[in-house]
């Protein structure tokens, strides 16, 4: 597997592997317009034949960073792919705060997360809408430092890709996501 930085230009293809992974897919034009903006960028995973099988977005806000959106082609989940995206972000973002948003209910991406030194730093009420109408929260995570985590590195397996449902309201798209306080309130 081959990690490498993506841009407007690969817009098409997360797009398609966002569609796969999630419920409600992201427009290629909407990423697209993040990635060609100040501070959007992303990480494309690729297999040994050089098939695009994840991604990861992210977004740098003045002295902090927030992971976008994370995803794993579903038939590729629980290989490593998102412990390897996840510290290809980490190490995207550099010695800067990092941010993410988890459904509460997502066990396997919590875990990752945490094996990779993000902690919870707030909650986002009825954030995420199931394709059953169902609410469940958003865990608001931080991790800080420069380095990947142990246990969270390219060549070692984890345990989940990313994985988000339908959210509700703002952040629909990824040029709207809000910037991050340091308190891991969303700013402004």
């Amino acid at each position: 597997m081959t990690i490498r930085t993506a841009g407007p230009a690969d817009a098409v293809v997360i797009a398609s592997l966002h569609r796969a992974a999630f419920a409600e897919p992201w427009r290629a034009e909407d990423i697209a317009m993040l990635l060609a903006t100040g501070g959007g960028a992303a990480r494309l995973a690729l297999d040994a034949e050089g098939v695009p099988v994840g991604f990861v977005v992210l977004r740098h806000a003045g002295s902090e960073a927030e992971i976008v959106s994370i995803g794993v082609d579903p038939a590729r989940r629980r290989s490593g792919l998102g412990a390897a995206l996840l510290a290809a972000a980490v190490e995207a973002a550099g010695p800067v705060p990092l941010f993410l948003e988890v459904a509460e209910d997502n066990a396997p991406a919590l875990a990752l997360y945490r094996r990779a030194g993000f902690a919870a730093v707030g909650r986002r009420r009825a954030y995420y809408v199931r394709t059953t109408g169902a609410f469940v929260d958003a865990i608001v995570m931080r991790r800080d430092g420069p380095a990947p985590a142990s246990g969270c590195s390219p060549t070692e397996p984890a345990a989940a890709g990313g994985g988000r449902s339908r959210r509700r309201g703002r952040r629909a798209r990824p040029g709207g996501a809000p910037a991050f306080a340091a308190s891991g309130r969303a700013a402004g």
